[in-house]
């Protein structure tokens, strides 16, 4: 009778609900792996022949990754103040305002080699009739990462919200250079930094990613005419 009673004591205690501090504990663990698996399935794509079906496995995989953990681990979504339309506007302007930024800047770097040489490397992927999977691929992944760069990650990090700001940005850059295209990086900074404002300022999720995925598609499709 004492084994069973100590049984149904040890069923009970191993029943009992997580505390907070375990669940936070449990969805660090959940974000750090993933995103040190999406890190490796870029540096993956990163190493595959341009157009391969390697690459876009590997960049596929990536966003699958993100949208598991970010239905797997339970997050606070960012509130949105001001109304879905208009966060589509600032997100869209925003994006528009990336874009032309980033157009000027691959004119006044068209002549440095060393810096232009991994941007086509990338850009072949839109090319040889690929242009619509890559299109497909950009347009996922961008959608994807915001949801972990911008609501995943910041939701597991404890303290100021800066600190989650920091943190989320340089992963997000770390992340992005796995792809081995040093412009990536700089990207990576200015975009993240313009999504973490806009979500800092109120505009919910929609914003930052309408922005990534006008800012992002619209470099897919002009980049290439710009350094031909």
């Amino acid at each position: 009778m004492t084994r069973l009673n100590q049984a149904c004591c040890y069923q009970t205690v191993k029943n009992e609900p997580m505390t907070p501090k375990e669940r936070a504990k449990r969805s660090s663990v959940w974000v750090g792996v993933t995103t040190v698996t999406a890190a490796i399935c870029l540096l993956a794509a990163g190493l595959s022949a341009p157009g391969s079906v390697q690459f876009f496995v590997a960049s596929t995989a990536t966003a699958i990754v993100y949208f598991l953990v970010f239905f797997i681990v339970p997050t606070k979504p960012p509130v949105s103040e001001y109304g879905h339309y208009r966060d589509l506007g600032i997100g869209l302007l925003a994006g528009l305002a990336l874009l032309g930024v980033f157009i000027a800047g691959a004119l006044l770097i068209y002549q440095l080699p060393a810096l232009t040489h991994p941007v086509q490397g990338l850009l072949e992927n839109a090319r040889g009739g690929a242009l619509l999977p890559s299109l497909l691929v950009t347009a996922v992944n961008g959608v994807a990462e915001e949801l972990h760069f911008r609501r995943t990650i910041p939701s597991t990090i404890t303290g100021s919200p800066w600190k989650k700001i920091v943190i989320s940005l340089v992963t997000y850059m770390a992340v992005s250079s796995m792809l081995g295209v040093p412009l990536l990086v700089l990207a990576a900074l200015v975009v993240g930094a313009v999504a973490h404002w806009l979500v800092h300022r109120g505009y919910g999720l929609l914003a930052p990613i309408v922005m990534h995925l006008t800012w992002s598609l619209g470099m897919a499709l002009l980049l290439p005419v710009i350094l031909q």
